[in-house]
């Protein structure tokens, strides 16, 4: 009988699993008994629940969010209400502050009782440790907070154990980031912002070599993020820099430069090292057009545009020293300028060096 043929054999790919496990089959799929050879292939994701971890804090969030969004809405203002319309501006502010305390304080409230109901689940604590670092302004209550996940709940969350870690680091412990940060690397190897954490790490100590390691360490491993490789690179480039020195290889580094604007061509650090480096072989307009993205972008901050202003500044002048500007007339020579640097940055660079008032 091939109907119980057929059976027998969709029985054999029942695959049992436990809860929390999932299979993924790559190839084989069937459509009525038919290959599918086109079009667009969907996997179906289940969730599976244990009773022993029931999922408190969804619940109680979410229950919030429902509470949050059908509250009756404040009367409208009355005819004739002067009082009401004088001051709406001033209370509308005034309410959107309180309802957002509101609401902190209860969601808070909501991670608090969840944690009390199931200290054993993991998924409450690295928001409240978040809220408390965020009302109290320092982090020991959020330190305290993910450290008994690790001690309560799970020895090896990756989530509690990185936030510990950038605490310690905030804070001048670099030891003891160093130790949260491994954690995290024995749960995930991949972790990206994990090893890139540990590379300052060991920036902050001292460890240049360490340090290079993990930037390699960081390229050589997939599915790393593009912001995680741009910044690797750009951090090797620099550091080939600082430890070699004018004998080093500038051309090792620049392609590191090069590499890192790849995954982010508006990587701030390596625009501006790249222009350096331009600079130091003379090649004016490369380093000019590097300087003036850093300048001109909204991703720099204030500081690394007034130091790329400083360095746009020295390239054009070494370029018009160059081009033979000396015998002409200073109108000339600021007109050239202007037009290398670009007049509003000059206009900003002159009240840069007026003195404040």
């Amino acid at each position: 009988d091939n109907s119980n043929n057929n059976d027998d054999d969709i029985n054999k790919c029942v695959i049992e699993m436990n809860v929390g496990q999932c299979t993924i089959r790559p190839g084989g799929i069937r459509h009525c008994g038919n290959p599918i050879t086109e079009g667009t292939r969907y996997i179906i994701g289940g969730f599976c629940m244990s009773p022993s971890r029931v999922e408190t804090v969804r619940q109680l969030l979410n229950n919030n969010h429902s509470n949050r969004q059908y509250q009756q809405p404040q009367d409208e203002p009355q005819e004739g209400d002067e009082s009401k319309e004088t001051n709406e501006n001033e209370n509308d502010e005034k309410g959107d502050n309180v309802n957002n305390n509101d609401s902190k304080k209860t969601e808070r409230e909501a991670l608090e009782c969840a944690i009390a109901l199931n200290p054993h689940f993991d998924g409450a604590y690295a928001t409240l440790a978040s809220l408390y670092e965020a009302e109290d302004g320092s982090s020991s209550r959020a330190q305290l907070v993910l450290e008994d996940c690790l001690k309560f709940a799970n020895p090896r969350s990756s989530t509690a154990a990185y936030y510990l870690g950038t605490i310690h680091y905030r804070n001048g412990n670099y030891a003891k980031a160093r130790q949260y940060m491994l954690l995290c690397l024995s749960v995930d190897p991949k972790d990206g912002d994990a090893m890139a954490t540990l590379a300052q790490i060991h920036a902050q100590l001292g460890e240049s070599r360490d340090e290079q390691a993990m930037y390699q360490q960081i390229i050589q491993t997939p599915g790393v993020s593009k912001r995680i490789l741009s910044n690797a690179y750009c951090n090797s480039g620099t550091l080939m820099s600082t430890t070699n020195g004018e004998d080093g290889n500038l051309k090792q580094e620049m392609e590191y430069y090069l590499k890192s604007l790849e995954y982010d061509p508006m990587n701030m650090a390596a625009l501006e090292s790249l222009g350096s480096a331009f600079a130091s072989q003379q090649q004016w307009d490369k380093a000019i057009a590097c300087f003036r993205k850093v300048v001109d972008s909204s991703r720099s901050n204030q500081q690394q545009q007034e130091e790329a202003l400083v360095l746009l500044y020295r390239v054009a002048t070494h370029k018009l020293q160059q081009m033979g500007t000396a015998l002409q007339r200073q109108e000339q020579v600021l007109e050239q300028l202007a037009n290398l640097m670009g007049q509003n940055n000059v206009d900003r660079l002159t009240a840069m060096q007026q003195p404040k008032r």
